[in-house]
């Protein structure tokens, strides 16, 4: 059994149905979870037991967010508990996005707009107190 806080609610995903009636009982179990609805306890693939926190729908697909991850119900992909419980399950690779080397085009263009606008006001402050400190009796002098 392994858990995770949410919201300040403890969540389980148990290793098995047994184990699951052992902890929670008068309890039913959905056998698939594709068939299972917001707050059904189901199986997964591979025989955990688990919760379907969310049944949503993202763009035409419905899916579900689990402990295990984020699942659309109508695609092939399995759920599997035996990998645990996933860093981010609002994902459905269960990744974060900043857990990668790649750089997006968003981000790149982010980059390059702080590059071209933040950078010289920051150059512009250090001036301005450099010249209040007297450092600088006058900014024009100085050459970018």
């Amino acid at each position: 059994m392994d858990f995770k806080d949410i919201k300040e609610d403890r969540h389980y995903l148990y290793d098995n149905s047994e184990e699951f009636k052992a902890f929670v009982q008068n309890t039913p179990i959905v056998e698939d979870w594709r068939d299972g609805t917001q707050g059904d306890w189901v199986i997964t693939d591979d025989g955990y037991v688990c919760q379907i926190l969310r049944l949503s729908k993202i763009g035409k697909k419905k899916c579900i967010r689990t402990l295990c991850g984020t699942y659309a119900i109508d695609g092939s992909v399995q759920m599997i508990g035996d990998n645990g419980i996933v860093d981010n399950i609002y994902s459905f690779s269960g990744k974060h996005s900043f857990d990668t080397d790649k750089v997006s085009a968003k981000q790149h263009l982010l980059h390059n707009t702080l590059q071209k606008v933040i950078m010289p006001l920051m150059h512009t402050r250090k001036l301005i107190l450099m010249q209040k400190a007297n450092h600088i009796s006058n900014i024009e002098q100085v050459v970018y």
